[in-house]
C-alpha cells in the first residue's frame, strides 16, 4: 500500500467498541459485529508423558480384561511421528508469534472503517490462515493432539468403577 492510501486509510474514523486481548498464548481482536481474530498458541504435549498415559490405559485395560485392537495404530504414531510433530509446533509457534507482532501493531494504529484495504489487517490475516492450517484435521499437531484427546478419554472411562467397556481401539 503506498504512502498516500495509508495516510487516506488512517485518516478515517475508528471503529468503535473495538476490544483487543493480546497476550503471548492468545490473542483477539473483536468488536460487538466482527471477530478479527481469536487465535490460540498452539502447547505441545510431552512425549514421554504421552507414552506413559498409552501405557497406563494399556494396562488398565487388559485388568479389566477389555478387549484391546491396535488398528488406529497410536504408539507408532507418536513415536515415528514424533520429530514432524515437534517441527510442525516450532513452525505453528512462530506463526503465532507473528500473529502477536502484528496484533500489536493494529492496536497502536486502530481498526478504521473500510478496513478490507487495511495492509496490517490483511497482514494479520495471512498469518492467521498460515496459523490454523496447522489446526487442520490432515496435520500432524491435529493428529496428535487427536490421540492425546482420546487416551484422556480412554482412561477417565477405565477408572470408573463400571466403565461397560468390551474393547477399546488403539
Amino acid at each position: 500500500m503506498s504512502q498516500e492510501k495509508t495516510a487516506e486509510y488512517l485518516a478515517r474514523p475508528l471503529i468503535e467498541d473495538v476490544a483487543y486481548a493480546i497476550d503471548p498464548d492468545h490473542v483477539r481482536i473483536s468488536c460487538p459485529h466482527t471477530l478479527f481474530a481469536d487465535e490460540r498458541r498452539i502447547i505441545p504435549f510431552d512425549r514421554r508423558e504421552l507414552l506413559a498415559l498409552y501405557s497406563k490405559v494399556l494396562c488398565a485395560a487388559k485388568a479389566q480384561n477389555v478387549k484391546v485392537s491396535y488398528n488406529r495404530h497410536m504408539r507408532k504414531a507418536i513415536t515415528e511421528r514424533w520429530a514432524e510433530y515437534e517441527n510442525a509446533c516450532e513452525s505453528a509457534g512462530k506463526a503465532f508469534d507473528s500473529i502477536v507482532v502484528l496484533a500489536e501493531v493494529i492496536r497502536e494504529r486502530g481498526i478504521h472503517r473500510g478496513c478490507g484495504d487495511d495492509q496490517e489487517l490483511n497482514r494479520l490475516t495471512t498469518e492467521r490462515n498460515k496459523h490454523m492450517e496447522f489446526h487442520w484435521r490432515t496435520s500432524v499437531i491435529s493428529k496428535i493432539s487427536g490421540i492425546a484427546h482420546d487416551l484422556r478419554e480412554l482412561d477417565r472411562q477405565l477408572s470408573s468403577a463400571d466403565s461397560g467397556l468390551h474393547m477399546i481401539y488403539m
